[in-house]
């Protein structure tokens, strides 16, 4: 049953009314608010979801061993998405792994959930660290290990950056083909129906 009830409304004077609406204030912290919630949907949250449904949905042990052994995916696919994972998770550009590598994964038509599984390798970081500095230094043919923070020059720093950048890069070439091989002849053994 609806029944009408009188109700009164009350409108201050124009000099009388408060208003807790800031404007510029207001809509500013509104914008970035949305600036940075479509950032991390775009950056995060799609490609997430992308990648790991699959898992998922099939729970992580079944969902990836279907990936591993899909037989619409060859194995060079499969095993080229790992070394790949493995070489972008190394290569020093730290902080941009994911961000350069699943564009080039979808651009390669690789395997992005295996990509994104491979390129988190969890190696200590200054394990890969100190690898690419070796490695660098032994490209380099440089025999001096050890660095004086007390004398310190540009030059020095500029060649142990050139240094550790080139060995990371070689590291990170030589453990993509590495794991790379690795996969396809463990794929080549372990699911002999699926195409090569």
């Amino acid at each position: 049953d609806v029944r009408a009830v009188p109700i009164r409304v009350f409108y201050p004077k124009k000099e009388e009314r408060i208003s807790h609406f800031r404007p510029f204030k207001d809509f500013s912290r509104i914008s970035v608010l949305n600036t940075v919630l479509v950032l991390i949907a775009f950056f995060y949250i799609k490609p997430r979801d992308l990648v790991l449904r699959p898992l998922r949905e099939k729970g992580f042990k079944r969902g990836l061993k279907e990936l591993l052994f899909d037989p619409h995916e060859t194995i060079f696919t499969r095993a080229a998405s790992v070394g790949f994972g493995v070489f972008m998770g190394i290569v020093p550009v730290w902080g941009f792994q994911l961000l350069i590598g699943i564009p080039a994964a979808l651009a390669l038509k690789l395997n992005k959930t295996l990509f994104i599984v491979a390129a988190n390798i969890s190696i200590f970081p200054p394990i890969i660290w100190a690898a690419s500095l070796a490695s660098g230094k032994l490209l380099f043919g440089n025999p001096q290990w050890r660095i004086d923070f007390k004398n310190l020059k540009w030059a020095e720093v500029l060649q142990t950056g050139k240094e550790f950048f080139i060995g990371g890069t070689v590291l990170s070439i030589l453990a993509g083909l590495i794991f790379f091989a690795m996969t396809y002849f463990i794929l080549s053994i372990s699911a002999p129906k699926a195409k090569p």
